[in-house]
């Protein structure tokens, strides 16, 4: 009977000490465990809000900045980077890789001004300077990928040329499309 009235009282005692100790937490202002000491309130010990602690503005730790969770920077969830998908896409016949390609290629050949363009397409000819050019803030990753899946395929994409590389100094935005400032 003394074994249980003391197992009773240590009991008693633990769960007195524990009401005090979260009774405490509080009063002291503690928002949750591990926000001290930054007091930013979202969660984590760093100053930077996101709640996860590595600043990219999504709550998912994996400091890409989408709210993914798959550590690849871009809001659609299939893991590729790129944003739209495009490499989640595997095309069944040459014309919709050509369909693909057309716009990809319109869309990082772009431009408005002469400062914009500056990225070579590496491989999209045999001669140097006949290399395509896009803008110098394009993401090519998809442009790449759907020549990759037209080779599988087999498919024409026009990438052909001159085998000679002409003098050019620089870059240009000629009818709304980046290529090279020939000499």
């Amino acid at each position: 009977m003394n074994t249980s009235m003391n197992m009773s009282t240590t009991l008693s005692l633990g769960l007195l000490l524990f009401a005090a100790t979260s009774v405490f937490a509080c009063e002291i202002g503690y928002k949750d465990i591990g926000d001290e000491p930054d007091g930013d309130g979202d969660g984590d010990s760093m100053s930077d809000g996101d709640g996860d602690g590595d600043g990219d503005g999504d709550p998912m730790g994996d400091g890409d900045g989408d709210p993914m969770g798959d550590g690849d920077g871009d809001p659609t969830g299939d893991g590729d980077g790129d944003g739209d998908g495009c490499l989640a896409v595997a095309f069944q016949t040459c014309e919709d890789v050509q369909g693909a390609f057309e716009e990809e290629t319109t869309v990082i050949r772009s431009c408005t001004e002469d400062a914009e363009c500056g990225q070579q397409l590496v491989g999209t000819s045999c001669g140097c300077t006949h290399d395509w050019v896009a803008r110098t803030d394009a993401d090519a990753t998809c442009f790449y990928a759907i020549i990759e899946q037209a080779s599988l395929l087999e498919c024409d994409l026009g990438l052909y040329s001159d085998c000679d590389c002409p003098s050019a100094d620089g870059f240009e935005c000629v009818d709304n499309i980046c290529e090279w400032s020939y000499l």
